[in-house]
């Protein structure tokens, strides 16, 4: 009965929304690329709400992608790794985690990490994240904790 309730993608990839083998393997292959080219996309690109987020470098540039709908950080990873890739820009996913932007409030709270996206060196960059969101959202607060998931 459960599962008749569920959609086919959350069948296919877990009803639960916690990274499993095909959203791990799916990361894989979206985690990095060979291309050569930059890009002009603009550096951060985040929701109103409660979001999983990713952190992308592109050449000497970091890249911010959150997104409320997202499931799975990969999720909120794909339309810019889909954009990179038609550019033919290198890029790799360095991790994600978080994100909680309350424009009431002026405040931008960055934590915790993604399983299918695990930071690259195994230390959290939380900290690029809050600058490249500090440089796009001047007058508010941005906090960063390792904490939570």
């Amino acid at each position: 009965l459960v599962a008749a309730a569920l959609t086919a993608a959350q069948l296919v990839r877990g009803a639960s929304g916690m990274s499993n083998a095909f959203d791990l393997a799916a990361a894989a292959k979206m985690r990095s690329s060979g291309g050569s080219g930059s890009t002009a996309l603009a550096a951060c690109a985040i929701e109103e709400g409660l979001q999983k987020y990713v952190l992308i470098r592109v050449g000497e540039r970091h890249l911010v992608r959150g997104a409320v709908s997202a499931s799975y950080h990969r999720d909120a990873a794909e339309p810019t790794v889909q954009q990179l890739r038609a550019e033919g820009a290198e890029y790799e996913i360095l991790g994600g985690g978080r994100i909680s932007c309350d424009s009431a409030a002026r405040r931008i709270d960055i934590y915790g990490y993604s399983m299918g996206f695990p930071w690259a060196d195994g230390e959290f960059r939380h900290d690029i994240t809050a600058a490249v969101v500090q440089a796009h959202y001047p007058s508010f607060e941005v906090s960063t904790s390792n904490d939570g998931y």
